[in-house]
């Protein structure tokens, strides 16, 4: 054989299957037996299983099916699966509960049991006696969420210390001065960080609960099986993540039922929720015109709600990035119009009078902090050693204090840059595994989620920021582990700036193994016993197809390089920068002594109108600041209260409807 075959991987596979082959019944070959599995998750065709068994080449479709009802028998994230299939009497749709676990090196591993082989059966049969137990939530006459008192907010906005590496942001926002093109925000810190960390989290699929995923005890019987995991493991308190919806129904049957763990609010759908909430607050503004100068009029509405996630955070930094550029510029002698720096751009004398910082000196410097970044560990770069850097971030403070106290309008606008800041600290605590950080950016979003009466998450956030400063002192433990960055973050790359909310994990490995192909989506049938079939085995098979591709190699290829650090993508970065600034150029938002509060698309003036949106956090303190001793059951907030934007001074749909009609009749009449 080996002077035959060369490759050894070849050479066990052909002698699999010779002796497969000579003695069928004897024993299960493993390379045939894995991809069998692996053939029947991805392609779900039996068809194709049966040809490939009788060309020698796997387990027969029978042999994987007995397989399948066989095995029907620490951070966890649970969400709902949902799959609406499209049947005559609508019936034979999935509304589920989905689980997965995920182990981060240094935490408990369990290992994989055997599995004992048995005959093929009902498919209604297994599944009655496997898959996760269904427990009857019993609510009892207990005080439950009544019980939990808001603390006062003065303190859980306790005074913390950022941490030195948020310098990078201020870099990364100099880079426009360099001659070479700035990557974005994402794939500069990609790039750039560095650290310790504790590795690539393994992520495994559990059994899906076939119940309605928002009824109590389909709630409940997610949390006694992961209690009763976690016991297996020898975990006194397990962690569980759940979406706003999910969390709060969760949070009261453990408050109920006075059960031992720590319920998590979703970072991912809380960044989504907050992203909506300055969608709102700058409604009619202007922003979104800015954004139309890259991004189609239709897609803007999505971006604006937060819920093209991906697109929002990219037209959000450039949108941020092009307004810090023009609030540096001034402070520049010497600056160059743009990144491409073609030509010089005509200055004013009092630009000239504010510039602190030589533009020949700062680049000297940048080039100089490129550099070092090579050579220093991400958390050692001292700014002391460029003076110009320094002065230019010095002046850029006392810049922005002049222009919030001199004008609504600038006032308004830097506050949009505070929250995208926010919202990068958020991002950058995952993605880095700090705790500390986490804590701080959620205590910064609280207020908004109230001022643009996001009602749901200005409470469930709230709380939970209530729950994770109490967590020292009611679990050390579960404390101990965030702090080291274990259990707070997922990692699914073994990079230090990879780190990923559970509740993101959930969506990208089991939503798309249920409707990417192989998943129940993609042409298995809607038979109840298809489905049930399906839904007990494939966390499973899930991970036999995991083993086959690390033995052959066949992974789904993608590149070592961020995506966002290519040089296509960085050249479309700038030029979408570019237009979303020229627009900004146009548009003037940071105009001294500017009297009028007012909109830069239509030109709509605050004066005399109840419009605040500039005051989005001073609302929202207050909104907050009602709550505080009140119970979780009693609070009530009022959608009156929320901040008026620049949509309050449009017209309304009904007087659009009415001055329609108006000249319809008028051009009849005449």
């Amino acid at each position: 054989m080996e002077s035959l075959v060369k490759k050894e991987l070849k050479q066990v596979s052909i002698g699999q299957a010779i002796v497969n082959a000579v003695k069928p019944r004897s024993s299960i070959a493993p390379i045939m037996f894995g991809l069998g599995i692996e053939t029947d998750k991805v392609f779900g065709s039996r068809w194709l299983l049966t040809e490939l068994n009788r060309l020698g080449f796997s387990i027969s479709h029978d042999e994987a099916t007995r397989y399948k009802q066989s095995v029907l028998k620490i951070q966890w994230s649970a969400d709902n699966v949902d799959h609406n299939a499209c049947t005559l009497d609508g019936k034979g749709t999935l509304h589920g509960m989905g689980v997965v676990v995920s182990t981060t090196p240094g935490s408990i591993i369990q290992g994989l049991t055997p599995i004992q082989s048995q005959k093929v059966r009902c498919a209604n049969d297994v599944i009655a006696s496997s898959g996760i137990p269904v427990v009857v939530y019993d609510p009892q006459e207990q005080p439950g969420m009544s019980s939990v008192i808001m603390k006062p907010l003065i303190e859980l906005n306790m005074v913390n210390v950022l941490p030195k590496e948020l310098i990078h942001d201020h870099i990364w926002h100099t880079l426009y001065f360099h001659p070479n093109l700035r990557p974005s925000w994402s794939g500069y810190m990609t790039d750039i960080s560095s650290g310790d960390y504790p590795g690539q989290s393994a992520v495994s699929l559990l059994p899906i609960i076939d119940l309605n995923p928002s009824d109590m005890t389909c709630i409940y019987s997610t949390l006694k099986f992961v209690e009763s995991q976690a016991k297996d493991l020898g975990i006194n308190t397990p962690v569980i993540t759940f979406d706003q919806p999910l969390w709060i129904k969760a949070s009261k049957i453990i408050k109920v039922k006075s059960l031992n763990m720590v319920c998590m609010l979703g970072g991912f759908h809380l960044l989504m929720s907050f992203i909506g909430s300055i969608g709102m607050l700058m409604k009619a503004s202007g922003l979104e015109e800015a954004m139309e100068q890259v991004y189609g009029k239709n897609t803007v509405p999505h971006i604006i709600s937060g819920k093209a996630i991906s697109r929002a955070l990219r037209a959000h930094f450039l949108a941020e990035s092009a307004l810090v550029c023009k609030l540096m510029i001034p402070l520049v002698d010497g600056v160059r119009q743009n990144v491409t720096h073609e030509e010089d751009e005509e200055v004013s004398d009092e630009t000239l009078e504010r510039a602190s910082v030589k533009f020949n000196e700062l680049n000297v410097e940048l080039e100089q902090i490129m550099v070092d970044m090579k050579a220093t560990p991400y958390l050692d770069i001292d700014l002391q050693q460029y003076p110009s850097m320094l002065r230019l971030i010095d002046s850029l403070a006392e810049y922005k204090d002049l222009l919030q106290q001199s004008s609504r309008t600038a006032k308004f606008w830097l506050q949009y840059i505070y929250y995208i800041d926010v919202v990068k600290l958020f991002i950058r605590a995952e993605r880095t595994g700090d705790w500390n950080l986490h804590v701080i950016a959620l205590s910064r979003m609280i207020n908004l989620f109230a001022a643009t009466a996001h009602i749901h998450y200005a409470k469930s956030a709230r709380l939970h920021l209530q729950n994770m400063l109490d967590l020292k002192n009611t679990h050390p433990w579960v404390y101990e582990q965030f702090a080291n960055g274990r259990l707070h973050t997922i990692r699914r790359s073994d990079k230090f700036w990879s780190g990923l909310w559970a509740d993101l994990i959930i969506e990208q490995v089991m939503m798309r193994s249920l409707k990417s192909s192989g998943g129940l989506t993609r042409g298995r049938g809607i038979l109840e016993s298809t489905r049930q079939l399906w839904l007990g085995s494939m966390h499973r098979c899930a991970d036999i197809h995991n083993a086959m591709s690390e033995l052959t190699g066949a992974y789904r290829k993608t590149s070592e390089q961020h995506v966002q650090l290519t040089q296509s993508r960085i050249l479309r970065d700038q030029q979408d920068f570019k237009k979303i600034k020229e627009w900004f150029d146009v548009h003037e938002p940071f105009c001294e002594n500017e009297p009028n509060f007012k909109s830069l698309s239509s030109g709509l003036l605050a004066a005399g109108s109840d419009v605040n949106c500039d005051e989005a956090e001073k609302v929202g303190r207050n909104i907050q600041c009602k709550l505080d001793g009140m119970n979780m059951e009693n609070i009530t907030m009022k959608r009156s209260d929320k901040v008026h934007t620049f949509e309050n001074l449009l017209p309304t749909k009904k007087l659009e409807t009415i001055l329609f009609k108006l000249i319809q009749q008028y051009y009849s009449v005449g």
